[in-house]
């Protein structure tokens, strides 16, 4: 079995102390916005309600990072992500 070079990359980022604000969407593309604490999405996944691999990916990902980081983005080093 051979592997090729093309391969799926995903980007994630995590956003922190945003504010709410409306600006004109794509007309033919909704976006479903659901506000989930870290604690709560596994149940989401248990009731099959959250699906998507990398959208599970990504909240275990940001979970780890704040628990290890702490909430405020620096890091024990003083290093700001």
């Amino acid at each position: 079995m051979s592997f090729h070079e093309n391969y799926l990359r995903s980007h994630v980022y995590l956003a922190r102390q945003l504010t709410p604000s409306e600006l004109p969407r794509d007309e033919d593309y909704e976006i479903e916005v659901s506000h989930v604490s870290l604690e709560g999405f596994e149940t989401m996944i248990e009731d099959g309600r959250l699906l998507d691999a990398r959208v599970i990916a990504a909240l275990y990902l940001a979970r780890a990072f704040i628990s290890r980081e702490g909430d405020n983005g620096v890091a024990r080093s003083g290093i700001t992500y």
